[in-house]
């Protein structure tokens, strides 16, 4: 914020220095002195106009390069005056995007968190987790209803930061949005969630290569099958798919590692949205057998 604030101030600075040495010559030496008040004009013009260019990027105005003419004509043009009316408006506009951008800010520092896999071993019928997941996205959801295209804009580059079903979510429903910048920016993080989802899985099939018998290379590829399954972000085929190879990965960890109740319980759902209930009905009983506290 500061660093263009400075150069408006400066730009400001030179032009009323200029003004100051240009009033106080006289009539002769002004022949000798109006190239040199020229120059701090130009000079006052292009660093003023900067700063309005830099600012307009930090807030998130659209098109800082009109921003950047228009305040260079207004300078040019209208001397001393055109600097300090251009300087009002300009930071009350700036004044005003502060304020609504407290919403997405504050929100942004709210959901800021690590992805842990572990947190995804939830009971099915949790429904006290599933609210609060919803809760957590209400306010995002808000504010693309809004009619501010800045605030929208703002909302879609702090999705990333979401878990991925709740970003793909509104992500997509973004694609949809009037404004075709935020269509784009909506399409290229849906696009980047995609390519980090698919980074994963090759990793872990890497480790599961190099490490074919231990069951903890097995669990993370089971999780990376899972975490783009559960993405939202492929066609049921293809979703489907990949449900198949998560639920292969993990029979394979409890081959190898024996009876781990976090992996059973993620099992029994799996097996329940493939509806193969007796084998659901099963796996969960078992995981009361082991842990009676697992309920």
């Amino acid at each position: 914020m500061i660093f263009y604030l400075l150069f408006i101030l400066a730009g400001l600075g030179i032009e009323s220095t200029a003004l100051v040495l240009f009033l106080i010559k006289d009539p002769i030496e002004m022949t000798y002195f109006f190239p040199i008040f020229m120059i701090m004009h130009v000079a006052a013009t292009g660093l003023f106009s900067y700063g309005v260019y830099r600012g307009s990027v930090r807030n998130h105005f659209s098109s800082p390069r009109n921003w950047l003419l228009i305040s260079a004509a207004f300078c040019l043009v209208f001397s001393i005056m055109g600097f300090l009316s251009f300087s009002v408006v300009y930071m009350l506009l700036v004044r005003r995007r502060w304020q609504k951008s407290n919403i997405y800010n504050e929100y942004e520092k709210y959901i800021f968190y690590d992805f842990e896999p572990e947190k995804r071993f939830l009971d099915p019928g949790n429904l006290a987790a599933a609210t609060e997941a919803e809760l957590e996205i209400s306010p995002l959801v808000d504010i693309m209803g809004e009619e501010d295209s800045q605030l929208r804009r703002g909302a879609v580059n702090i999705m990333e930061k979401l878990p991925k079903r709740d970003a793909v979510r509104l992500l997509k429903l973004s694609l949809h949005d009037s404004d075709v910048e935020i269509r784009f920016y909506a399409a290229s993080e849906l696009s980047k969630i995609e390519t980090e989802l698919n980074d994963n899985i090759i990793t872990a099939k890497g480790e599961v290569e190099r490490s074919h018998d231990s069951a903890d290379v097995h669990l993370s590829l089971a999780n990376s099958y899972s975490e783009y399954y559960e993405s939202d972000i492929l066609d049921e085929v293809t979703a489907n798919y990949y449900k198949g190879l998560a639920l292969a990965e993990y029979y394979t960890v409890l081959e190898l590692g024996g009876e781990n109740v976090k992996v059973m319980n993620y099992l029994a759902n799996l097996e329940a949205l493939n509806k193969d209930y007796d084998k659901a009905l099963a796996r969960f009983k078992r995981v009361c057998e082991i842990d009676p506290n697992d309920v």
